[in-house]
C-alpha cells in the first residue's frame, strides 16, 4: 500500500524539479516487485489441502493434495510457499538444520497417442535448511528447479504433455553433519606430534571450544573446556546453528 501511494503521488502530481530515469525506473521496479508480491499472496490465499504423512526412519514425507485444484496442470509458486511456510516452521524449532527436498507427482499422457499415460515425480534438490533460512525464498527456488526439469522432460521432441498435477510431495531429512560435534580421541600418530588441542567437551560446540583454545592458549591442560569457559562470550555465535 505504501508504495502504491508513493507510486501514485509521485507520478499524478507534476514535478517541481526534473525527474531522472533513473528515479523512475528504480520507482517502477520497486511498484512491479509489489505487484508479484500480490501475484503471489493471491495464490497463497487460496491454496489449500489435505495432507498425507509417513515416515521411514528419521525421514519424513509429507504429501499434500490441493482441495480446490487450484493447480490443474499448471505449476503456481503459491502452492508450493504455502506448504513450505505452513509446514517447516514447526519441524525447525524441534530440529534446528534439516535437509529437505520437494516435488511434484504428475500424470503426463502421448500427445501422439493420449491413451499411453505416465506417472511421475519431478523434484527440486535436497537443500539443508535452518531456523535462519527465508523460507518464501527457498519455495521460490525450489518451484524454479522444477519448472526447469519439468519443461527438461517435457521437451526436446519428447511428446509428453501434463494432465494433471496429483500432489506437492515435501521430504524432510533428519541433518547429519559431517563436522565436528562433541570430542573424538585423535589417532595415535597426531598424538605423538604434540602439534593439536583437542579440547574434550560433552556437548556441540567442538567449533567455538577449537576457536578459543587457539585464541586464549594456556600452559597446563589445555584439553579442559574449564580453562575457556570465561572467554565464551567473547565470540559472536549468534545466528550460527552448532555442530
Amino acid at each position: 500500500k505504501l508504495l502504491m501511494k508513493e507510486y501514485q503521488e509521485l507520478t499524478s502530481t507534476k514535478p517541481t524539479y526534473p525527474r531522472s530515469n533513473k528515479q523512475l525506473a528504480d520507482l517502477t521496479s520497486r511498484v512491479e516487485m509489489l505487484r508479484q508480491r500480490k501475484s503471489v499472496h493471491e495464490q497463497i490465499k487460496h491454496a489449500e489441502y489435505t495432507i498425507d504423512e509417513s515416515f521411514s526412519g528419521d525421514d519424513k514425507y509429507i504429501k499434500f493434495y490441493p482441495r480446490n485444484k487450484i493447480s490443474g496442470n499448471r505449476f503456481v509458486v503459491g502452492d508450493l510457499i504455502k506448504v513450505i511456510t505452513d509446514i517447516l516452521p514447526g519441524i525447525l524449532t524441534k530440529s534446528p538444520t534439516v535437509k529437505v527436498n520437494a516435488g511434484y507427482n504428475i500424470d503426463m499422457y502421448l500427445a501422439t497417442n493420449p491413451e499411453v499415460i505416465k506417472n511421475t515425480e519431478i523434484h527440486a534438490k535436497i537443500t539443508i535448511v535452518t531456523r535462519g533460512t527465508d523460507l518464501v525464498d527457498l519455495a521460490k527456488d525450489f518451484f524454479a528447479k522444477i519448472s526447469r526439469n519439468v519443461e527438461m522432460f517435457t521437451s526436446f521432441g519428447s511428446g509428453w504433455v501434463i494432465s494433471k498435477i496429483n500432489y506437492i510431495q515435501l521430504t524432510v531429512y533428519k541433518f547429519k553433519p559431517a563436522t565436528g560435534s562433541s570430542y573424538q580421541p585423535l589417532p595415535d600418530k597426531i598424538i605423538a606430534t604434540r602439534s593439536c588441542i583437542n579440547v574434550k567437551n560433552t556437548d556441540e560446540k567442538c567449533a567455538l571450544w577449537a576457536l578459543l583454545s587457539a585464541l586464549f592458549p594456556v600452559a597446563k591442560n589445555p584439553d579442559r573446556v574449564s580453562n575457556y569457559r570465561k572467554h565464551e562470550s567473547i565470540i559472536d555465535m549468534t545466528g550460527i546453528d552448532y555442530p
